[in-house]
């Protein structure tokens, strides 16, 4: 492939990513049903383009994602942190990101690690990952174990839609200690 069919490609799956990952109303969460449309639209271009950045991603890798977040004081200011490390490479960080945020709590914060964490993935062309994170709240939600409140099932449901786009995914919950690079990258 030559560089501007790679150019193109990374176009449209940014393009494809950045129109069905967009958040509204100041930063609340919320589901369109104009968004499913397009999801199902897109997915099908997404499908036809990732196989042509296969330099960027491999495809037949499983790619090991952990998120962290916190609010310091519980609420307060809120900091995301998380990386994406290739399985058959974990001493090599792919990707990182540490933001900080406005005021809110500590499982809003772990809520927005892990969508962030799944739209980077979703960017990058990563169609199997395996995610860790020290959120038992956010784990157990998303997996079905536990019942989500009315403040936190629209990060459910948010999470539960990005995960959609892999072809394979696990979400596990972990002790701190085994978190500790995502954790550090909420301090």
């Amino acid at each position: 492939m030559n560089l501007s069919e790679q150019e193109l490609a990374k176009k449209i799956v940014q393009h494809i990513a950045t129109d069905l990952l967009t958040m509204e109303s100041e930063g609340d969460i919320k589901f369109n049903m104009s968004h499913l449309n397009r999801q199902i639209r897109y997915r099908r271009w997404a499908e036809y383009v990732f196989h042509l950045l296969e330099d960027d991603v491999d495809e037949q890798c499983v790619y090991v994602g952990q998120f962290d977040g916190s609010s310091k004081p519980n609420p307060g200011i809120m900091k995301i942190g998380g990386h994406i490390k290739n399985l058959k490479d974990m001493e090599t960080t792919l990707w990182s990101f540490s933001i900080g945020l406005g005021e809110g709590t500590n499982n809003r914060a772990e809520y927005l690690a892990l969508i962030e964490l799944l739209e980077i993935a979703i960017k990058k062309g990563i169609r199997k990952m395996n995610i860790y994170g020290d959120s038992n709240l956010a784990v157990q939600q998303v997996n079905g174990k536990w019942k989500a409140n009315k403040d936190m099932a629209p990060f459910r449901d948010r999470v539960q839609l990005l995960l959609g786009y892999f072809d394979h995914w696990s979400l596990s919950h972990v002790p701190r200690s085994l978190n500790s690079e995502a954790d550090f990258l909420t301090q």
